[in-house]
């Protein structure tokens, strides 16, 4: 990781700004004085989505660097869900537990079949559907693939109290519930 100081604009009363250019992720952080004041501009509320989409690029980059002996860079949630369900699972119930569309989980399901943790194979009831399998190679991967998520929660959550994180996830659900809600409402 490298950290570098940039030079800052005089207006704004800051020791420094520093930015982390890994993976060509940005991530900038404004270090303030304790008593000093940020023009009105910079003030501005920044969306929810962006902020909460900061912090999936920034998990996912950790989990990235922890796993980068595997063979794949995303779509490791999606192993897991299949791990989940016996190893067996269709696209479409796929795609319901990921809330992607059709087009998205054909992709998901095309690149790690492509990569060999996946098979698809068409059910015999229905040939329009197809099950999605597990592969050894897969297998293996799976249990490394958990505990990076455990151990990149436990890093992301530090500092937290146990009620702190059972509030956090209660208000992300709310969060959720409502946007979902919302969207339903268009």
């Amino acid at each position: 990781m490298i950290l570098k100081p940039i030079p800052i604009k005089n207006s704004l009363s800051a020791d420094k700004i520093i930015v982390n250019n890994v993976n060509h992720l940005h991530f900038a952080v404004l270090l303030q004085k304790q008593n000093s004041t940020i023009p009105q501009m910079a003030q501005i509320e920044q969306p929810l989505g962006r902020i909460l989409s900061m912090l999936g690029k920034g998990y996912l980059h950790l989990l990235r660097v922890k796993l980068q002996h595997l063979d794949i860079d995303r779509n490791y949630y999606a192993l897991v869900l299949i791990a989940g369900h016996e190893g067996e699972i269709t696209q479409q119930e796929l795609a319901l537990l990921l809330g992607q569309d059709k087009v998205s989980i054909v992709r998901v399901v095309d690149y790690l079949s492509e990569k060999g943790y996946i098979k698809r194979i068409k059910k015999p009831d229905d040939l329009r559907k197809h099950r999605i399998i597990l592969t050894d190679k897969a297998k293996l991967a799976i249990p490394e693939i958990q505990q990076s998520f455990k151990e990149i929660n436990k890093l992301a959550l530090n500092g937290l109290s146990d009620s702190q994180v059972s509030e956090f996830t209660e208000t992300i659900s709310k969060i959720k519930n409502s946007i979902t809600e919302n969207i339903k409402s268009i």
